[in-house]
This record gives C-alpha cells, structure tokens and sequence, in this order.
C-alpha cells in the first residue's frame, strides 16, 4: 500500500513532521470505493455547476425534504428539536417550509452532544473520521464523519482541484498539504498522491522537500505560503501549478503576492469542519458557493443584503448540520450574469469568516496566525485539555488574555497543556517577557459584534 513515508528523502525535519492519518486505518478496500465513486460521479459533477438555477432549487429543496424527514424520524436531536414546533413528514414543500425550521448553533450541539453521539446504530463512533475544531470562535466540537461524508469531501475537493488547473487532474501528479492534520487518503492506491506535513515545519526544508516532489498542487495557510515564498529563488524548480488557500483570513493582493512569489495561480476556499466545502474560487476569482454540497442562506440580511450565515450540508447523514449557524457573516451576490467559467452556482459578494485579527509582537511585529493556530490545536481543543470554549485576546503589546470556560467546571484545566500553550505563544512571539494572563469563566461575555472572534487585538500596533 502506498505510504507517504517513502517519499521524505531521508530529509529529517520532514520526516519528524509529517502527518498520517491515524484516526481511522486507511485500507485499499476505501480507496478503491473512492475511485469507483470519483469515476462514476466526476462528469456529472461537472454538469451540475452549469445546470440552471431553477434545476439547481429544484434538486436542494428535493435533497433537503428527504434529510430532513430522515433525521426526523431516526435523530433524537431533530426529532425533539422539530417536534417543538409542530413538523411532520413531508412537511417541507417550499423554501418558506424550510425556513420556517429553527437554526441551530454549534453551542446547540455542544449543549446536546450524546443526542449525536447516540443517534446511529452504525457505524459506530469509533469507526468514523474524526475532527475536533475550535473553528474561527473557540467553541470547541467534535466532528464526526461516516465513510460516506468521508468520500464527499474528498469528491468536492477532487473537483476543485481539477477546476482551478483548467483539466484533469493527473493520476501522477502530487498534492503538497502544508496543515494542521492529513485527509482520509495519502492517495487512491497510488495515484492522486497526497503529501501532508505540519506547517510547524521551518520552510527550509519544507522547499527542499518540494523540489524534489514537485507537487502540482500546494495547499498551505497563507501565512506560511507567504514565508516559504520569501525564500523561493526559482519557482520553475518547485513544479508547482496552482497554490490552494483556506482556514485563515487573507486579501486578494496577498494571494497575488504568493502568486508571484511562485509563479502559480492562488486560489482560496472558503470552509469549515462541520459543513465542508463552502465557496471556492474558480479561476475568474468567483467565490462560487458549492450547491451540489451545501444549501447557504443569509440570516437576517440589513438592507445591503449582509448577514449570519446559515447553511445545511445536503450528504451528511451521520452528523447532519442543518439550518446550521456559524457565525460567519456574507453576502450573496446578486449578479445575474454567469460567470465566465461557466459555473452558475451563486457566488459570495463578500464574506468574514476566518477574520480572526493577527496578534503583533513587540519583537518581530505580526504574529504567523497559522502558528497560533498550531499551538492551540494540539493544547487547548484536547479532550484531556478540559476546555469548552477559550478566546485570545490581546489587550496591548506586552499583555494577552487567555480567557477559559472549563468542560468540567467541577474539575481544573489540565495545566501541563495549559503551561505548554503559555510557554509556546511566548516562543512565538519572541518575547520571554510577555504578560499573559488566565482568567476563568463559568461563560463567555457577550460580544457587541454578529460573531465572537477566537482571536482579538484590541490596540493599534
């Protein structure tokens, strides 16, 4: 079976920071569904980006009448949930329907987890692909996935990939993934290979590695992209076609920069762990909501049409996230025009999801995000952590607050985890001296603001 291992070159910074999957045992037997899946299922994916829009309705609100009727019926979240108001099968009839059903918040499912965890007969827990994310507000979830969520999100990303490089995609050409952790397949027996390494990685070796893969995809946080390429002399050497981006916030003239830096066109996506594949961008730089995979809705518009999101993942079964808010804020575009590249999937105007401020440094100045991100993902979201929401605020130069809401409120913080963060943003900031304050709480304040930021600079450096 092909192992990603092989493929360091003995290089020893990349072989102490490569990520596996070790979640759920990765087996031939769900490659080779995969590649049945992606090789009956690709053209038609194609097609559904050029259907009109009515079809497109037509097929979300069809896909939602039976999600819904399902988990209503087998869910005892939705069924408890939509009970309260009076629903009953077949019920949704229109997008009035639809929307007449309660939201429900990543806290709701935090608040009524063993209603998920106990709502499947099969596969159990333990069989699925799991995520654990603070997201962009530091309510920490667990995400679980089924082998069939598992394959959706690899289809959609399959599609995207093929999108922005114009044709398909070699079965011979590799994907570098600069992340926080690996997907479910380093490849499909072989082809389509994946190289995942931890952005934790210094870039020296990271760009000696990639001379010699010569990937042809480079999936990174724009911060890192942006370090690594500052030290790139000759991109013609890197292989490299087209640059993804996603999970940090970052403008249209920095992925240009990452673009000339090496000599790739960038594209962004827009995502999350609980809904999967939002918005990507194709190659007109459309954010193109992905309405074979999700239904977006904007809550609560003000008049220039800005407001929460609120989306339901149309595939996941297992743990289904319908009318789901999470908190971002968008606008949809209202351009009637087809885009160039020929998707007629709506696309986002705008949108502030991931808009967590950078922390500053008295030392080196902006603080990588992605590091941050690092740092908290392997301390602060542990299960052992004992962690139900955390928030990072920075309130002047010298002085951040870390402030806690514990799982447990009848236990501690787990503070071997809670040292380990401390000492690590010191690190990262470059400043021993850093003041950094703990402050517990029973629940975190209000915010003033539609979304509560993970991280907040409240100055001006």
């Amino acid at each position: 079976m092909f192992d990603p291992a092989n493929y360091t070159f003995g290089i020893e910074e990349i072989e102490k920071h490569i990520h596996r999957n070790l979640k759920v045992a990765e087996t031939i037997k769900m490659q080779q569904r995969f590649e049945r899946k992606w090789n009956s299922r690709k053209v038609n994916l194609e097609l559904n980006t050029s259907k009109p829009r009515e079809l497109i309705d037509e097929w979300q609100l069809e896909r939602i009448s039976l999600l819904i009727d399902y988990v209503y019926s087998n869910h005892p979240f939705y069924h408890q949930l939509y009970s309260s108001v009076g629903y009953e099968r077949g019920d949704i009839v229109s997008w009035d329907d639809y929307n007449a059903l309660p939201t429900i918040s990543k806290q709701d499912i935090i608040s009524n987890f063993p209603m998920f965890k106990e709502a499947n007969i099969a596969p159990s827990i333990q069989a699925c692909y799991s995520s654990r994310t603070s997201g962009s507000s530091g309510q920490v979830l667990n995400v679980y996935d089924d082998q069939t969520m598992t394959d959706q999100r690899m289809l959609n990303f399959f599609r995207f990939h093929d999108q922005i490089l114009g044709r398909p995609r070699k079965s011979d050409e590799w994907l570098y993934d600069i992340y926080l952790a690996s997907p479910a397949y380093s490849s499909i027996e072989g082809k389509f290979p994946i190289f995942t390494v931890s952005n934790e990685c210094p870039i020296e070796p990271i760009l000696k590695h990639i001379k010699l893969i010569k990937p042809t995809i480079l999936n990174a946080f724009p911060s890192y992209l942006l370090r690594l390429g500052s030290i790139v002399t000759n991109p013609v050497d890197l292989g490299i076609k087209v640059i993804t981006t996603n999970s940090e916030s970052s403008t249209q003239a920095e992925r240009e920069k990452i673009s000339s830096q090496f000599e790739a066109s960038v594209f962004d996506e827009y995502s999350s762990i609980e809904l999967s594949l939002i918005a990507a961008q194709c190659r007109n730089k459309k954010y193109h909501i992905v309405e074979d995979n999700v239904r977006v809705d904007v809550l609560n518009p003000d008049e220039g049409g800005i407001g929460e999101i609120v989306a339901t993942n149309l595939h996941n079964t297992f743990m289904p996230f319908i009318r789901y808010r999470q908190g971002d804020i968008i606008k949809i575009s209202g351009d009637q025009e087809i885009c160039p590249c020929g998707n007629k999937f709506r696309s986002l105007k705008s949108f502030m999801g991931r808009t967590d401020q950078v922390l500053y440094s008295k030392t080196i100045g902006e603080v990588a995000p992605d590091l941050v991100m690092s740092l908290y993902d392997k301390t602060l979201i542990l299960v052992e952590a004992n962690i139900e929401e955390f928030q990072i605020v920075q309130k002047k130069l010298n002085e951040v607050r870390i402030i806690i809401v514990p799982a447990d409120k009848s236990q501690e913080v787990n503070q071997d985890l809670l040292s380990y963060f401390i000492n690590g943003l010191k690190d990262i900031f470059n400043d021993n001296n850093l003041k950094i304050i703990i402050e517990k709480l029973d629940r975190m304040p209000p915010e003033k603001s539609h979304k509560r930021r993970l991280i907040k600079r409240e100055f001006e450096p």
